[in-house]
């Protein structure tokens, strides 16, 4: 109940919620995910030396970093960001997709991490 109002109305998901049953489905994750309590309360409470950006050098396995094309404009900015900072990752923008990948195109994200992990020796 704590995410339901601010989450649902974010416009971060608009591009997403657009589409056919993707809001819905979103609904049910969010009432049924057990953090979002915690998360409503402290997520913002990061308590570290160091900023993710710093760290992406240090992964070193195959890496696709996937963000939809019609991604709010801070989101692939950060999707561009990870992709420069990881040694040899890639990036795919997929094509009439928002904030829900997974939601929007899963089986294109399921194969793109098979892809991934066959890359990767996995």
């Amino acid at each position: 109940a704590a995410m339901r109002g601010p989450w649902a109305s974010n416009p971060l998901f608009e591009f997403s919620f657009s589409k056919p049953g993707i809001r819905e489905a979103a609904e049910i994750i969010n009432r049924d995910f057990p953090g979002a309590e915690y998360l409503a309360t402290q997520r913002d409470r990061i308590e570290r030396d160091w900023t993710a950006p710093e760290r992406l050098p240090e992964i070193d396995v195959a890496t696709a970093v996937i963000a939809g094309d019609c991604e709010t404009p801070g989101f692939r900015a950060y999707a561009e960001e990870a992709a420069a900072g990881i040694p040899g990752a890639r990036i795919e923008f997929f094509e009439n997709c928002g904030h829900l990948l997974p939601l929007e195109e899963p089986a294109r994200v399921a194969q793109t991490i098979i892809e991934v992990v066959r890359l990767g020796g996995g």
